[in-house]
């Protein structure tokens, strides 16, 4: 513990800057990084600027902690190796935090162009061939059920017809439009 205190009486005041900023935000990013690879990222901390693409995503918490961790080990590291004069140093970190920052934000903004929306879009559907699983009466008089592919997923959806006879199940049929409600329209595939 001596050796420690003596270790950090020792340092300038700069550098003692830098480790204060240092470690504990390396900490957090060690957090970070542990919270995303299980699953449970805290993207509601993040204070995103409301911008689409890739600006909006320069200033949140992950960029953010990014910077201030490459800025005080660029420090730390710079001092290492020699380099002491304060404007240099600073410059060489402002810089190295800054290009981290950006990798980081064109590393999330590129993860969410990627990332895929569970949330089903009934829209999708129309101009689709499905498969009656239930029939369909005739002439908006009631609900069926029919299979059909919607978004990589086979789903089972309600639907109506406007056809003058009941739609029979195992019928192949072809989605016309999206109703109130998320109750598709359909007609007889000819």
């Amino acid at each position: 513990m001596t050796n420690l205190m003596t270790l950090w009486e020792g340092l300038s005041l700069l550098n003692k800057v830098y480790w204060l900023i240092a470690v504990p935000s390396t900490l957090i990013f060690a957090v970070q990084i542990i919270m995303s690879l299980l699953g449970t990222d805290a993207d509601d901390m993040d204070v995103d600027v409301d911008v689409d693409g890739f600006g909006g995503h320069i200033f949140s918490l992950k960029t953010i902690v990014s910077f201030l961790a490459m800025f005080s080990w660029s420090g730390i590291i710079a001092q290492s190796f020699g380099i002491t004069q304060m404007a240099s140093l600073i410059v060489l970190s402002f810089v190295a935090g800054i290009v981290t920052m950006l990798t980081v934000a064109f590393v999330f903004y590129s993860l969410t162009k990627l990332s895929y929306s569970g949330t089903m879009n009934m829209e999708n559907a129309i101009g689709l061939t499905g498969t009656v699983v239930l029939p369909i009466p005739e002439k908006m008089n009631g609900k069926g059920q029919i299979q059909v592919k919607l978004q990589e997923s086979l789903r089972t959806l309600d639907a109506m017809t406007e056809e003058v006879e009941k739609i029979k199940s195992n019928t192949n049929v072809e989605v016309v439009a999206v109703l109130e409600s998320d109750i598709l329209l359909v007609k007889r595939k000819r």
